[in-house]
């Protein structure tokens, strides 16, 4: 049986686990960047006061680059080669570093109901091809023997580093789903879709797109087992504006950001010396991770 490098699993889950509480992302200051106390409320970027602390796309891509590499080094030693790609991650996020946003004009206008995650920098394509590429048994089980070896000794954010920030973050996610004035602003929100015809139109404006909106527009699924997706059509940005109208004329855009920002402004008052902790742990596990890959990443 075939089956692909084995790098992150944990790291696969804490993403989902974000992406599940979060919906989509955009181009707010990366995680590692932004000074504790310092994040100003903009609804229009969907910035929220735990993204300091939310490990970040390109952060867990980092991660399992540098574990690729290592483990890569011990490959090339039992004389299974498997190289890695040569990828630039900071080159290839500039400007496009991501935490969590919602469905916006500008998200709605660009990608309709697909996610932006989904456009990937080119320069980091290489590097899923290489992730995902199938194993022949026996380079698998040189893999695994090289895992087993090296465990303890490859860079990477812990499962306690991953889930912490989203336990909070999820928490405050259906806290604020909870709350009556969202509650509220979501039936109006309900109300003013239903002339658009969807024919499994959800009670929350968050279950956009629905199923039916995802067969349609072949949007990602929910699932996650098939990552392909069609081209995103004007058909599709009209909707999704269309929703975006109504979250905003509904008045639930802001109710559930204001509900979101008090909730998560409160995790941090009342755990702020355990978030700073966890920032200091990934500052170091960063740095490890960049000096791992400056010192085996080999550009062609």
């Amino acid at each position: 049986m075939s089956k692909h490098l084995r790098l992150g699993g944990a790291m696969l889950v804490a993403a989902a686990t974000l992406a599940a509480a979060t919906g989509c992302v955009s181009d707010t200051p990366a995680a590692e960047q932004t000074p504790t106390g310092s994040v100003e409320k903009n609804i229009s970027a969907w910035t929220l006061p735990l993204d300091p602390y939310v490990l970040t796309d390109k952060m867990l891509k980092k991660a399992a680059y540098a574990g690729a590499l290592v483990i890569a080094e011990c490959l090339e030693e039992k004389g299974t080669p498997l190289p890695v790609p040569y990828v630039d991650f900071d080159s290839a996020y500039e400007g496009r570093e991501t935490t969590r946003s919602a469905l916006t004009e500008e998200v709605a206008s660009t990608y309709g109901y697909h996610l932006p995650q989904e456009a990937l920098p080119l320069e980091v394509l290489p590097w899923e091809a290489y992730r995902t590429a199938d194993l022949d048994a026996a380079t698998a089980a040189v893999s695994d023997e090289c895992s087993a070896e090296l465990q303890g000794r490859i860079p990477g954010y812990s499962s306690d580093m991953m889930n912490f920030s989203s336990m909070f973050v999820g928490s405050a996610f259906e806290g604020a789903l909870a709350d009556p004035a969202v509650r509220e602003a979501a039936d109006r929100w309900n109300e003013c879709m239903v002339p658009l015809g969807v024919e499994d139109l959800p009670a929350l404006p968050i279950d956009m797109p629905s199923d039916s909106v995802r067969q349609r527009f072949t949007t990602s699924p929910l699932s996650g087992d098939d990552p392909s997706t069609g081209d995103i059509t004007r058909e599709e940005v009209r909707l999704a504006l269309e929703d975006v109208d109504c979250r905003e004329s509904s008045g639930f855009q802001q109710a559930f950001y204001d509900a979101l920002w008090e909730r998560e402004a409160a995790s941090y008052e009342q755990n702020a010396e355990a978030f700073e902790s966890l920032r200091a742990k990934v500052a170091t596990v960063s740095a490890e991770i960049d000096a791992t890959i400056a010192e085996l990443a080999t550009a062609e």
